[in-house]
């Protein structure tokens, strides 16, 4: 969702991608509609989380995107959101469940909370070319 995306914190800048990206995206086979979870309050969506399988076998899994709108955050939207995809993807099978974040993201405490352990770093690296 672009309007949770642009709380991301990120090295870079995200950039809105059209409509008909984000549909080519969803026809893969490896999009799997079940693994989304979202969060209601009456008719109104306040948060989401993704889930994905990491090969064909589904033992292991990785979450993506865990975002809650603004006005409805830091009420443990997020945290029961996670829990539910958590529990979700053990129930299918996952034996390993991976995760990221940038390190000034509230998701990393969240996920530490949660168990889940480093196992290393990504760095960054520019070039400039003039």
């Amino acid at each position: 969702d672009w309007e949770l995306m642009q709380d991301v914190p990120y090295t870079d800048s995200f950039t809105k991608r059209p409509f008909e990206v984000w549909v080519d995206q969803i026809k893969t086979p490896q999009f799997d509609p079940s693994l989304f979870h979202f969060a209601l309050r009456g008719d109104e969506w306040v948060g989401m989380t993704e889930c994905y399988w990491s090969g064909a076998d589904h033992v292991i899994a990785g979450t993506g995107l865990t975002g809650v709108r603004r006005p409805h955050r830091r009420v443990g939207v997020a945290t029961a959101l996670k829990v539910k995809a958590l529990c979700d993807l053990k129930r299918r099978g996952a034996k390993l469940i991976r995760s990221d974040n940038e390190e000034s993201n509230p998701m990393l405490d969240l996920n530490y909370r949660l168990g889940f352990r480093s196992t290393g770093a990504w760095l960054h690296y520019e070039l400039k070319v003039e």
